[in-house]
């Protein structure tokens, strides 16, 4: 763990200080912040320009780009408990990772597929220091389990809008072509998850779309989550008869890599 400390430095030599910075943020970013522990062929990563693919128990690091193939998942777990999962075709980037006792913060960037999150002891400590980033959404995490999927490709109207978000007037009968679909499913939450200044509750999903190139955005829309959402979402992360149930790939006793 990594502590940062506030103190004047009178009379100590500016160079030899400059070559303790140096040598400390070096460290810091070589530093592996997670642990694989559920991996299913094949995952890869990039770090420094290069890609790599993944095993089971390999460190993922800051600032690395995370991406499954169409049978890929992987799960990674974080020094304070926090659990990812990865479902297939999906691609994740470590924005910031800081374990500070004084003031954590998580913060990731998912730009297509599936990505699940159990929280762990950081929101604890700082509420507002964990965040996911997705198309169209912005996702405060204050201590939940929350998947969120984007989906390309869509055409057609909207369904009406819900929620404090009130579409122009002109977009309310006109067809809309939809080119991404961000849906965020806050399966279980005793605190609160924001996503785009909404409070989503727990069972609730939140789903935001963006207009074709040169058409206004449109609107949020809040619903409730339904079983065949929780059913499809088990099915994408536990693919494999072999996987166990999706609470246990969070927390897994034993975890092995998937045939």
């Amino acid at each position: 763990m990594i502590r940062l400390f506030s103190r004047t430095l009178d009379g100590f030599p500016l160079a030899l200080f400059a070559l303790l910075f140096f040598s400390c943020t070096t460290s810091l970013a070589d530093t592996d912040i997670c642990k694989i522990v559920i991996l299913k062929p094949s995952v890869w990563v990039k770090r420094d320009g290069k890609a790599n693919e993944l095993a089971l128990h390999d460190g993922i690091q800051r600032s690395d780009s995370i991406t499954t193939t169409n049978n890929g998942l992987v799960d990674m777990q974080f020094e304070d408990g926090t659990t990812i999962s990865l479902g297939s075709n999906t691609s994740m980037s470590m924005m910031e990772f800081i374990n500070d006792v004084s003031n954590p913060s998580f913060f990731v960037d998912v730009s297509k597929g599936l990505l699940r999150t159990i929280t762990g002891k950081m929101v604890k400590m700082n509420p507002d220091g964990f965040k996911v980033a997705a198309p169209m959404a912005t996702i405060g995490i204050r201590g939940s389990t929350v998947s969120v999927r984007i989906e390309k490709g869509q055409r057609g109207r909207p369904p009406p809008i819900v929620g404090r978000h009130t579409p122009p007037s002109a977009n309310t009968t006109a067809n809309v072509s939809i080119t991404t679909t961000t849906t965020v499913y806050v399966e279980q939450t005793s605190q609160q998850v924001i996503v785009n200044g909404v409070d989503v509750p727990s069972g609730f999903k939140y789903i935001v779309y963006s207009g074709a190139p040169g058409s206004p955005g449109v609107p949020g829309r809040l619903e409730q989550i339904t079983e065949q959402d929780r059913e499809a979402l088990m099915r994408e992360f536990a693919s494999d008869p072999t996987l166990p149930d999706l609470e246990k790939i969070a927390y897994p006793l034993q975890p092995d890599v998937v045939k």
